[in-house]
C-alpha cells in the first residue's frame, strides 16, 4: 500500500511538472535566420501621429485592398535581407484600380538579439523588434514614410 501511494505521488508530481509551461522567448536573430526573401502576408499600421494620417489604423493581408480615407489601396510587398547587411523592401500599390505603382527602398540593417535597425540610403533609420520562427518573420518599427507604428508578418520565399 505504501509503495502504491508513493508511486501515485511520483506519477502526479511528474504530470504536474510537465504541465508547467515556460515563457517562450522569441528566437534571437542571426544572419542565417533573417537572410533571404520574405513575402509580407499581413501588415498592421497603428498609432499614427502624422498630420496626413491621424489615428489611421490599417490591418490588411497581402493582396487585399483597403480604404485609406481618400483612395482604395491594394498592396503587394516583399523584404529581402542579404548576408552583407543590406536589405530592400519592394511594394506595389494599386490606388483606385489604376496602374500599379512599384517602389523599392534599399538600405542596411544591423541586429542584436531581437532588436533590428533598418537604415535607408538617405540616412533615415528606424529601430524595432524582429523575430524569426521557422519560415515566419515578425517585425515591428516606425514606418519610414509617415509617423505610424508598422508591424508585419512575412513568410520565407
Amino acid at each position: 500500500m505504501k509503495t502504491t501511494i508513493s508511486t501515485l505521488i511520483l506519477v502526479l508530481l511528474c504530470l504536474g511538472l510537465n504541465s508547467c509551461k515556460k515563457d517562450e522567448i522569441p528566437p534571437v536573430l542571426t544572419e542565417k535566420t533573417i537572410e533571404g526573401s520574405w513575402e509580407v502576408t499581413k501588415i498592421r499600421v497603428s498609432a499614427c501621429t502624422d498630420v496626413e494620417f491621424p489615428n489611421t489604423q490599417i490591418d490588411v493581408e497581402q493582396g487585399e485592398c483597403f480604404d485609406d480615407g481618400t483612395d482604395q489601396v491594394c498592396l503587394q510587398a516583399n523584404y529581402r535581407f542579404t548576408s552583407t547587411g543590406t536589405f530592400n523592401y519592394s511594394v506595389e500599390l494599386i490606388e483606385n484600380g489604376g496602374s500599379p505603382n512599384y517602389d523599392v527602398v534599399e538600405g542596411t540593417y544591423t541586429y542584436a538579439g531581437n532588436i533590428i535597425e533598418l537604415c535607408l540610403d538617405d540616412g533615415t533609420c528606424r529601430t524595432g523588434t524582429a523575430s524569426v520562427s521557422g519560415n515566419k518573420l515578425n517585425m515591428q518599427h516606425t514606418n519610414f514614410s509617415f509617423d505610424c507604428q508598422y508591424a508585419f508578418e512575412a513568410k520565407r520565399l
